[in-house]
């Protein structure tokens, strides 16, 4: 089971309090600012947008991910994507969602916040109602960083999550569309929905083995997504030979 920070899309470091701008000019303390004093201010996507490119730097990560929690942005962000306080932009929801994300991907204490103010329900939220698959794959790490977080955390919600993650891959592998990165984020989240001892139930994984021949051995190829796919056949295998008859019923010896 583990956590993954969900990186920035440009090569920027710096420390907490760094000048880097969006074309606004709000810096990350700035944004703070911005999300916890009015959502009808003009510049609150730009704000989001703001946090989540801080919070996808490694440099004193869990400083700015303090500071978030600390400054009561968390609760804005769940009303964006539970809420939608601010509609249905796509681009707004993947910057809320990453930026929830990645304090989701902190020690366990900044987890328990995002679970405290109802986090995975708004995961979950972007799964059940939206279409764009970069919102759903979004969702799908923060789901994987908090059920990843520990035992009590994956047995508490996998369950309530699963239905939700099936119905989603089964739409993107209808499509034919399904990139790479979504993928990944996929299998990243089965892994750790699968992953830890005492292991989850066979039926649990006899819900996920049907995934199997899309991530793993189908029309993409990707080392990551395999990988993750081979250990949670590795996890499934882990017993009786009931549970190795299951893995072999799924075909990938042939990848293997």
């Amino acid at each position: 089971m583990n956590k993954d920070l969900l990186p920035t899309d440009s090569s920027e470091s710096g420390d907490i309090d760094s000048s880097r701008e969006c074309p606004s000019g709000i810096t990350f303390s700035g944004a703070l600012t911005v999300l916890t004093q009015s959502d009808a201010d003009p510049l609150f996507h730009d704000a989001v947008r703001v946090l989540r490119k801080e919070l996808s730097l490694k440099q004193n990560i869990d400083d700015r991910i303090t500071r978030c929690i600390d400054s009561g942005c968390l609760s804005v962000l769940i009303a964006v994507l539970k809420d939608r306080s601010h509609g249905n932009d796509s681009s707004l929801l993947v910057d809320a969602c990453w930026a929830l994300t990645n304090i989701a991907s902190g020690s366990s204490q900044h987890t328990q916040a995002v679970v405290d103010v109802s986090g995975v329900e708004a995961f979950l939220r972007c799964l059940t109602v939206d279409n764009s698959e970069e919102v759903i794959s979004q969702a799908m790490w923060g789901l994987g960083n908090v059920i990843g977080d520990s035992l009590k955390f994956r047995d508490v919600f996998s369950e309530k999550a699963l239905p939700h993650i099936l119905t989603c891959a089964s739409r993107w592998f209808a499509s034919h569309l399904t990139s790479i990165s979504s993928l990944s984020n996929l299998s990243f989240l089965l892994l750790n929905m699968t992953s830890g001892k005492p292991k989850p139930p066979r039926s649990a994984f006899q819900q996920i083995f049907p995934l199997r021949p899309r991530c793993c051995g189908g029309e993409i190829m990707d080392q990551e997504v395999t990988k993750n796919c081979l250990w949670i056949m590795s996890n499934a295998s882990d017993g009786s030979n009931d549970n190795i008859e299951d893995v072999l019923s799924t075909g990938v010896l042939d990848i293997i």
